[in-house]
């Protein structure tokens, strides 16, 4: 459904230079982000104009294998279901355009 590019770096691991758990959460949020203004709903004016909100009310992850600074990644964000006032989305992060790492 959308694919957002990008690369572990020195601020998303810890001191062995692994990716930090946390971080798996803010580059799915950027990838998230990115299919929004890709679908025409910018945050920023969403925020600010918007009579409607879209609090993420749960999330959980798993990391597969080890990320290292350096490494370029896919984010793969597919619609697994829309309802009436809800949606989940699912992430998959690839290394190399094909190892699954994380979702």
């Amino acid at each position: 459904m959308f694919t957002y590019n990008t690369m572990i770096r020195l601020h998303n691991t810890d001191a062995a230079g692994l990716l930090f758990f946390a971080e798996q959460f803010r580059l799915a949020h950027d990838a998230y982000e990115a299919f929004m203004e890709s679908i025409g709903y910018a945050f920023a004016p969403l925020i600010r104009t918007s009579p409607f909100l879209l609090p993420i009310v749960h999330a959980e992850a798993d990391l597969l294998q080890r990320l290292e600074t350096g490494d370029r990644i896919t984010i793969q964000i597919v619609a697994e279901r829309v309802g009436s006032t809800s949606f989940t989305l699912a992430y998959t992060l690839l290394r190399n355009g094909s190892e699954t790492v994380g979702r």
